[in-house]
This record gives C-alpha cells, sequence and structure tokens, in this order.
C-alpha cells in the first residue's frame, strides 16, 4: 500500500508525468515521502546536496541569510515544483536554506537513482534541463519586476502574481509571506512597503485584512504600475509548474 500511494503521487507531479510504469516504480522505490509542518527546516545552507526535492504539496521557500541573521528569500517552490536539482547535479552543498511557508508534502529523490536514470532515460534528462531553464527565466523575471522596476510596479507585479489570471472582477488573494520577508523579496524597506500598501488601499485599488487582499480590478493595478512588463503578470507562473 504505501509503494501505491508514493507511485500514485509521482505520476501527477509534471516532472514525472508519462514516464514509463517500470521507471516510475523504481523512482517510488529510492524515493522518500516527507511530511513538513509549517516553518520546518527541510535542510540548511552547506548541508550535503544527496539529492532532490518535489513539492507534493503546500510550499518551501529557498533563502539565504546574511550574517546578522536577515533573510532574503530567493525562491518560493509551490506544488509541482522542483528545488536542489541544480545543486545535486553540480554536487555541491545545499547554497540556500529550505523552510516550509506552510504545512507541506514532499517527495525526496536520491541523488543515485537520478543519475541512473538520466543515462537510461533521453525524456528525464530533457525535461530536467528545460525544468532548470525555465527556474533561470524565471529567476531573470524577477531580476527586473523586483530590483529594476519602480516600488509601486514591484508590489502590484507581485499581487499580480498572486491570482491565476486577469479579470476585472474583485479577486481575493492570500500573502504566504510575512511582510518583512516580501519586502526582502521585493528589495523593499518594511516601511515602504507599508507605505505603497496604504496607497493602493488609499486608491481603492485593494483592501487588506491581516494577510487576505481583495484585488477591486486587475487592469487598474496594472495601470497603476504603468509599467509594459505587468501587462499580463496575472497567472504568469501558472502556465507552467515545473
Amino acid at each position: 500500500m504505501k509503494l501505491a500511494h508514493t507511485i500514485g503521487l509521482i505520476e501527477n507531479l509534471p516532472l514525472f508525468q508519462g514516464l514509463d510504469a517500470p521507471l516510475v516504480e523504481k523512482i517510488a522505490k529510492a524515493a522518500r515521502v516527507m511530511r513538513v509542518l509549517k516553518r520546518d527546516i527541510v535542510y540548511r545552507k552547506g548541508d550535503v546536496c544527496d539529492g532532490f526535492y518535489l513539492v507534493s504539496y503546500g510550499r518551501i521557500r529557498l533563502s539565504l541569510f546574511s550574517s546578522q541573521g536577515l533573510e532574503k528569500p530567493i525562491q518560493i517552490a509551490g506544488m509541482g515544483n522542483s528545488f536542489g536539482d541544480a545543486t545535486m547535479l553540480q554536487e555541491l552543498a545545499h547554497y540556500t536554506t529550505g523552510i516550509a511557508v506552510e504545512d507541506s508534502g514532499l517527495v525526496f529523490v536520491p541523488k543515485d537513482v537520478v543519475t541512473e536514470l538520466l543515462q537510461s532515460d533521453g525524456r528525464l534528462a530533457m525535461r530536467m534541463l528545460a525544468n532548470l531553464a525555465y527556474r533561470l527565466h524565471l529567476m531573470v523575471d524577477d531580476i527586473d519586476d523586483f530590483l529594476l522596476q519602480p516600488p509601486a510596479a514591484r508590489l502590484a507585479t507581485y499581487l499580480l502574481r498572486l491570482i491565476p489570471s486577469r479579470s476585472i472582477e474583485n479577486r481575493n488573494v492570500q500573502l504566504f509571506l510575512h511582510k518583512h520577508l516580501m519586502a526582502a523579496q521585493l528589495n523593499l524597506k518594511p516601511e515602504t512597503l507599508s507605505r505603497y500598501f496604504r496607497e493602493f488601499c488609499n486608491q481603492g485599488l485593494i483592501e487588506l485584512d491581516g494577510s487576505r487582499i481583495t484585488i477591486f480590478s486587475v487592469d487598474r493595478l496594472c495601470q497603476y504600475g504603468s509599467s509594459e512588463n505587468m501587462k499580463g503578470a496575472a497567472g504568469k507562473r501558472k502556465h507552467k509548474l515545473l
């Protein structure tokens, strides 16, 4: 029953969908299904990387920490995403710390199994290459959206990414990072982020209730940011889960 459950999980992960049954079973036999609670540490910077992780549900943030203990989120891995694979393939230690944003389910695949499968199945090798290339593209997007744009456009883009598609209707979204972490991800001071949240509320663009936000008009939010890069930002990261 345990093996059947693991096979079911793996078959539903985008990276492994469509693989032959014997390959899926081989991965399942070697894989380790993990459940982590909110704020649990999956691994720390400097830990040996002897495999990679896929998220079956929940979110994991990958962060860097300064010598003063300040956290800088680099990536949020959500359902269907993988992390640790680039480090594993380079045979390096983990260079970020993985922390559960919320209660999450993970599938850990050991390095030796991955190496064997990459040598025997070209489809998996191509999928992993495409996955890594896609994540590199997302990192470039983040630099553009959260470093090079004005503060208002950074916040607007961040909010637009939280909704699945563009709509003129009211949309409710949930902030899954504390505001100080969100500020760090947007390369803003916390007080600057708070000021723009207030401005958005005063302009009637959003309503803020704790971590829950109502977006009254996606189109107005795009226009408020006055950035061409923001058009189509809503649901921008929903097109592909790898």
